[in-house]
């Protein structure tokens, strides 16, 4: 549609100025974000147009025809399209930060302001020079912009609002009106803000365009178009700020401009040159460093450059080399800058024409550089081809042949964002390259940006599989992926100034807080200024600091863990009281406060057996200094006796201390003991946490660098599985037949096992369980200490249901992983493997997702076996394998209950679980009876057992990785001379806890069965859990290898199963299963006294029994035994019976133990004798005999009967079954009512 058409001639008619503002106003607002091109290419329209104002604007008439062009999108697709920028970012100039909208600019802010980082920051001389020149210009019109945006409510935290794409977005018209008015500068407002800025008046014409450049005939997607870098237009002595979303092109523009025009003359080389070619050469380094930084984010280091080949051509290129792996794997880094020769004043952001040329030398440069590496390192290498533009189209890419695979293409700021983003590693890229190389050659693949496709993996699970059908042709990336972590980088690495001192410094949120909720801040690492512990808190009037004060480097870096532990605690205890301490700190006399604290004896707190018994009181003293309001908290070395508390005694001690300190120095009278106790009760919400010297697991030492397993792994190693085993197909066929499900699973099963036996091969088997153990060591650490730190997590941040979904996000990755490096060394342990590679990271990973898939194929077929689930399985085109789920949906609403428990029970004070002592309290001779069930059972006694593991442990944990290894016949001697045992005890306790080579993984030795061995199945004595040693073969001579933590484990775990009547085996000894037996029924009894007491406590019921028996010769009386009645319940003022029935049960862990609990809940007949069977002929007697019950208890009127099952723990049987009664777990019951509304 042309300026010529009937549309434009009606325009026309109105007033110039409310059209262009009214126009303009929409890029103001989030909804509109995606709409950018569309209104920025309808003002380049009207602008060319001469308006005469004759008739009155109507905004209803205006909405009408903007959405009426809206809907021929002025001709161009490519407007449907999203902005790949943040809606608005905060642009740092020196000491000061201001809001622009991003607009359609390529990057967003970050090659903008990386360039001004570099140059009003730099200690240049002859750049600085060029700064002066430059500040003035670049401050007026970026103070404008911040005016605009802060009147019209825009921070720098708002973000993009998605809204349906058919749809300009229109505010009612106060806003429309008062909005539009803020993009109108007049004479008056204009000088007000160049006298802020030191700044003239006429300054802004700079960013002016004129009228005559306004009517010239240009396409409406012209890139060139003045008004893009220049964006006000002047009318009547005002400015309209017709595109406050090109802000970022007119910096550029201007910074360009000048560093092209301005000459100075070089003393190296007696001749003038450009600042353009100064600053290109510091800014290349500036990239570099940055490179080198966000490099270290994805966990990889650089190498020397001397590796790389000598470069000949001169290119506008930087080359690095990095390496990521354990064996030398490399990533060719090589970045391409706009070196801006080819700057063109009237047309600034098309590409040079130099770029074919230059496109071909890259590519010729990167083929040299990979033949001699791979040459070099025996490997393949990586290329990582970043491009660094200033807003102009460069390169797409070079040829690089046989390589694509490998070859990774992507802007600078998107590497940025995948960087900081803190979500990925270069292990994810790496599994992601390969994965779209060979999907490429299928299929054509087509998107907007790498992010918008690493973007759709990410949010696809780590998965580039589009679809269950065979694609043909080609994909489109789903848009505005990319954007989606744009935004989340931002929300994560919120930075911008805050006032310290007499400057500002730039200040970072916390990495811990990734939904941005915690307004607590840490000096930018980006940034030079050195500050080590520095936190502001942004809930105040007025900068809030918190600092060690401390101010020796020696003694902070030997206990540097401290110091950060305790700026965190105090930053988080002050923003939890900022309402308090905002109402009792009086501000006067200061513009800042800085609260400090050091320790009586720091390199003491460390020690892990050292503490004082001796009381001393915490020391606060407070003082003004300068523009300060300084608060110095001196720690005494008692405390630390109170931070090994399990409850929150010693912070609260803190923050008493500290609000008392602060009431009386400003003499206030605030009473805030309600608040005290509101924000932080007695309990676990602590931030720091001590633990005993008896918590073995925990303890920090000799702790390597921990890998999960990776999503894109598991989803790889899916691609074409129908085809691997012989199954490929057209169409989807759904296989429904349980034999023939059976069949499939078994060759799936297969298929992984095989394929991880041929990868396991290559590799020393020695530094392989090396590896793995003192993985599945640091896997054992992260996993206590997550669960003994849950309560606090709950407490300080998440709440019940966020810490249930986090555990739902996060909890399956860290117990896939901790199986799989279990089920690896069970596997490696059996087999003789004889190859002499050291593994690599990503082939380790690749090994966890081979094994997690032969467990998770392998727990299918079982309960498909079992007929515990009921899914049908697909064979697809694309060539997976699927499950439609059925009864596995269920599993995710078990998972959701079950972690409710376990949050619920990390801070619930009730016994809910069976414990030693409670079989000491409940259970005469309890401890002589254990005695002979260990050696009726194991040959040794308890005593020998245990000192046997905490010698394993002593000697690991002092090594390296908490792993050692030594010679069988030196470990017999060592061991029997400590322990003052015979060879013969020492040997049989190496059998009792160890793993060793057999025929085959897959048979089991004598004496043990299938069930021992199978990955998918709990409780079997082959488990490393069980047997934390490994005897493995170096040429003739038998070794050991064993862990610290998971020896410790191991005895807990056997002690556990025993105390938890879980313990069982084919051929147990009599003493054994008798001691079993004894301990389940005292369970049972222990779980009804438990759930009794709890009613009686928690619910007003005029009547609590136990125990009534239905039976002959009973109260109850039954020609029958029916058993008894657990609890009964009476409520007189309702009439209601509540019968329940109590199960203290073991939850089910594998498919045949959860087939076997719905057989004892369900039975396999009607005539059985199942736990529900059982209770429903109870509840039949009572329904049938309300007139005894009714005497029994003096109901007046026939009563209403309400039942339930009480289990002891959530279990899955309950989810995947029906019952004809209610059951809930004691957890549910404690937070729920007994009114079950279920008659």
């Amino acid at each position: 549609m042309t300026p010529d058409s009937e549309f434009y001639k009606e325009i026309k008619k109105l007033d110039k100025e409310i059209i262009i503002s009214g126009l303009s106003s929409l890029l103001l607002y989030p909804e509109n974000h995606r709409h950018t091109i569309y209104i920025e290419n309808l003002l380049k329209i009207l602008l060319t147009l001469d308006f005469d104002g004759e008739v009155e604007f109507d905004y209803d008439n205006f909405k009408e025809w903007v959405n009426s062009l809206w809907a021929k999108r002025l001709g161009h697709k490519q407007l449907e399209d999203p902005v790949n920028t943040c809606f608005v970012e905060n642009v740092r100039l020196r000491n000061d930060e201001y809001l622009v909208l991003t607009g359609v600019t390529q990057g967003g802010s970050f090659y903008v302001q990386s360039l001004m980082s570099l140059i009003f920051l730099t200690d240049n001389q002859l750049i600085r020079k060029f700064a002066v020149k430059l500040f003035e210009n670049l401050k007026l019109i970026l103070t404008i912009s911040d005016t605009v945006l802060k009147r019209v409510n825009i921070n720098r935290l708002t973000e993009s609002r998605t809204i349906d794409i058919e749809n300009i977005y229109f505010p009612d018209w106060e806003r429309f009106e008062e909005n539009r008015k803020c993009l109108i500068i007049d004479s008056n407002e204009l000088n007000k803000i160049c006298g802020t800025v030191n700044s003239k008046s006429n300054d802004i014409n700079r960013y002016v365009t004129q009228n005559e450049d306004l009517r010239l005939k240009r396409s409406v997607s012209d890139y060139s178009h003045p008004i893009l870098f220049k964006p006000f237009i002047a009318t009547d002595s005002k400015y309209i700020f017709v595109l406050p979303t090109s802000t970022l092109d007119a910096i550029r523009y201007q910074i360009l401009s000048k560093m092209n025009k301005i000459k100075i003359l070089s003393k190296k080389k007696k001749l003038k040159v450009t600042f353009r070619q100064i600053l290109y050469y510091n800014y290349r380094e500036h990239c570099r460093n940055l490179l080198e930084y966000y490099f270290l984010f994805l966990k990889v280091r650089k190498k020397p450059l001397q590796d790389l080949p000598k470069l000949t051509l001169k290119l506008p290129i930087i080359e690095d080399l990095y390496e990521f792996d354990t064996n030398n794997k490399m990533i060719y880094s090589i970045m391409v800058f706009d070196d801006f020769k080819n700057f063109n004043h009237d047309n600034p952001f098309i590409k040079g024409d130099s770029y074919p040329e230059l496109n071909s030398k890259i590519g010729k440069r990167i083929r040299d550089v990979i033949r001699l590496l791979e040459k070099q390192y025996k490997t393949e290498i990586v290329i990582c081809h970043l491009i660094s533009p200033m807003g102009r189209n460069m390169i797409a890419g070079v040829e690089t042949k046989d390589m694509e695979n490998l070859y990774w293409l992507i802007p600078f700021e998107e590497f940025s964002v995948l960087a900081k983003a803190r979500k990925f590693d270069i292990f994810d890229i790496i599994r992601y390259l390969p994965w779209r190389f060979e999907l490429s050659q299928e299929i054509k693949l087509l998107s907007t940006s790498f992010l918008d496709e690493f973007g759709f993996y990410y949010g696809n699970d780590f998965s580039l599989y589009f679809s269950d059908s065979k694609i043909k042709g080609e994909v489109i990336f789903p848009i505005n992926e990319g954007n989606e972590l744009r935004v989340l980088t931002k929300r994560l690495n919120d930075i911008h100034l805050v006032d310290l001192s007499e400057g500002t410094i730039p200040v970072i949120r916390k990495e811990t807080d990734e939904e941005g909720r915690i307004p607590i801040f840490v000096k930018n690492p980006d940034d030079r200024v050195i500050m080590r512990f520095l936190s502001s808190i942004e809930a105040f009037d007025y900068p809030f600091w918190v600092d060690t004060y401390e101010t020796s480097d020696e003694i902070i870096n030997d206990v540097m863990w401290l110091f950060i532990e305790f700026s965190e605690m105090f930053a988080y205890w002050v923003w939890q009281f900022s309402d308090v301490l905002g109402r009792l700190i009086i501000q006067k006399d200061f513009s800042q406060v800085l609260l400090t604290f050091n320790f009586e004896n720091p390199k003491k707190w460390l020690v892990p057996n050292e503490g004082s018994d001796h009381p001393k009181d915490l020391s606060v003293n407070i003082y003004k200094e300068k523009i300060f309001l300084r608060i110095v908290v001196s720690i005494p070395f008692y405390f630390k006796k109170l931070f090994m508390e399990t409850n929150n005694i010693a912070e609260r001690k803190i923050m008493s201390d500290l609000l008392r300190g602060i009431t009386k120095f400003f003499d206030s009278t605030l009473d805030y003991e309600k608040d005290f106790e509101r924000i932080i009760p007695l309990g676990f919400k602590k931030k720091i946490h001590f633990f005993q010297p008896s918590d073995f697991k925990i303890q920090n030492e000799s702790l390597v660098t921990f890998y999960r397993i990776k999503r894109g792994d598991i989803e790889y190693y899916l691609q074409n599985l129908a085809e691997k085993i012989d199954r490929k197909t057209d169409s989807i066929i759904e296989i429904e037949s349980k034999e023939e499900k059976g069949e499939i699973l078994n060759e799936i099963v297969d298929f992984y096992y095989k394929l991880l036996q041929n990868k396991l091969q290559r590799f020393d088997k020695e530094y392989l369980l090396e590896f793995l153990i003192s993985q599945y060591e640091v896997n054992i650490w992260n996993m206590t200490l997550n669960s003994r730190t849950l309560a606090s997590q709950v407490e300080c941040f998440f709440g019940i249901e966020s810490m249930v979904n986090e555990l739902l996000s996060n909890n399956s990755i860290q117990n896939n992983t901790s199986v799989s490096i279990r089920i690896l060394i069970e596997i490696i342990s059996a087999m003789s493997i004889n190859g002499e590679e050291e593994i690599s990271i990503v082939e380790y990973l690749e090994l966890l997702a081979i094994c997690h898939h032969i467990v998770n194929w392998g727990l299918i077929s079982d309960y498909n076996h079992l007929a515990v689930f009921d899914e049908t399985i697909s064979i697809l085109p694309s060539g997976r394998i699927g499950t439609l789920k059925g009864g596995m949906s269920k599993f995710n609403q078990f998972l959701t209950a079950k972690f409710t428990e376990d949050v619920y029970k990390s801070f619930d004070q009730t016994p809910t679980s069976f414990s030693y002592s409670d079989l000491l309290n409940n259970y005469n001779g309890f401890e002589v009876d254990y005695e002979s069930a260990i050696v009726s059972e194991f040959g040794v006694n308890r005593e020998i057992i245990s000192n046997f593991i905490m010698l394993l442990y002593s000697k690991a944990i002092e090594k390296e990785n908490s792993v050692i290894s030594i010679p069988k016949t030196e470990f017999i001697i060592d061991f029997s001379e400590s322990l003052e045992l015979n060879s013969e005890q020492t040997i049989k306790l190496i059998n009792l806890f160890s793993l060793s080579l057999r025929e085959k993984y897959e048979i089991p030795p004598d004496g043990f069965d299938t069930y021992d061995i199978w990955p998918w199945i709990y409780n079997r004595r082959l488990s490393y859990i069980r047997r934390p040693i490994i005897q493995y073969q170096i040429d003739e001579e038998l070794h050991l290898m064993w862990g610290a933590r998971n020896s410790f484990s191991s005895l807990e775990q056997l002690n556990s199963l025993i105390i938890m009547a879980r313990y069982k085996t084919t051929d147990s000894s009599a003493e054994m299963e008798s001691f079993i037996a004894k301990i389940r029924n005292i369970k049972g009894k222990y779980f009804e006294n438990v759930v009794f007491e709890w009613i009686e406590n928690n619910y007003s019921l005029n009547r609590n029994l136990k125990n009534i028996p239905i039976a002959p010769s009973e109260l109850f009386h039954c020609d029958e035994d029916l058993g008894d009645i657990d609890i009964l319940s009476i409520d007189h003022d309702t009439n209601v019976i509540y019968v329940i029935e109590c199960k203290n049960i073991n939850m089910g862990r594998s498919p045949r133990e959860i087939s076997n609990e719905i057989d004892r809940f369900i039975g396999t007949d009607e005539e059985g004798d199942s736990w529900i069977q059982k209770h429903s002929k109870r509840m039949d007697w009572l329904e049938e005999n309300f007139d005894t019950i009714s005497s029994r208890f003096n109901l007046s009127d026939e009563p209403i009967l309400r039942s339930v099952i009480v289990i002891s723990e959530e279990i899955l049987s309950g989810f995947l079954r029906e019952f004809s009664f209610p059951f809930m777990s004691f957890s549910t019951l404690k937070r729920k009512t007994l009114n079950f509304n279920i008659p």
